[in-house]
């Protein structure tokens, strides 16, 4: 007969920082991926955040291909 524990739930206060679209070279395919992902992938890979993408590998989900700008 223990006590359960009530979670307190954090409302999370995010922004919206929108979405950057890429295009896949290989299969033609455009895609949506938003600015929270990319900077959950850079801190994992790299540790810090910016709103860049040169050494940030996007994989298309189409056909699983790394997307390679041209911008950078």
């Amino acid at each position: 007969m223990g006590r359960k524990k009530k979670r307190r739930q954090k409302e999370e206060e995010s922004e919206d920082f929108g979405a950057r679209e890429f295009h896949c070279n290989h299969c033609n395919h455009q895609f949506e991926v938003k600015w929270e992902d990319i900077f959950m992938i850079q801190e994992l890979t790299h540790g810090y955040v910016g709103f860049h993408i040169n050494d940030t590998f996007i994989s298309c989900p189409e056909c699983d291909e790394i997307v390679e700008e041209e911008e950078f």
